[in-house]
């Protein structure tokens, strides 16, 4: 009440313009960073539907690169497969396909090289014939690949 009984009715409508103006921008933000952030999980959910498109590709194409004993006397067997290694940005993708009358039990995948990319997805294909993942690096961080691992058994 003192305040206001000291300003004068313009200084009191300047203060009450500031404060409406302050309001009005911090809603104009408010509705910027939500627009922003949904922006973002729309790119996010666009890049992953591509990847798993690129993986599911992958799946049909790509050959076993090395195979090998799981452990000594065990009837599974460790399958591997490895994009190529070399320097770049973008998605990379590997894909682990047990042999013939074998099913994956389980795997996982790798991004080896420099530090940078990420692993973005890794999963067994449906119908349980290989293993598969993707990795994704946003810039040129140096060489780098993405191996896929399945453990497979009959």
């Amino acid at each position: 009440m003192l305040t206001w009984s000291l300003l004068g009715s313009g200084e009191s409508q300047r203060a009450t313009a500031a404060r409406e103006d302050r309001a009005t921008v911090a809603l104009r933000l408010s509705v910027a960073n939500k627009k922003a952030v949904t922006t973002l999980r729309q790119r996010v959910n666009r890049e992953r539907r591509a990847a798993d498109a690129r993986l599911d590709v992958l799946e049909k194409t790509t050959a076993t690169v090395g195979t090998g004993p799981a452990s000594p006397g065990s009837p599974a067997e460790l399958v591997t497969g490895a994009s190529e290694f070399s320097a770049g940005s973008g998605y990379r993708s590997a894909i682990a396909t047990c042999p013939a009358g074998k099913l994956v039990t389980g795997g996982g995948a790798a991004v080896e090289g420099v530090a940078g990319p990420q692993l973005n997805i890794t999963r067994p294909a449906a119908d349980r014939a290989s293993w598969g993942a993707t990795g994704y690096a946003s810039a040129n961080f140096g060489a780098w690949q993405v191996t896929a691992y399945a453990i497979c058994a009959a």
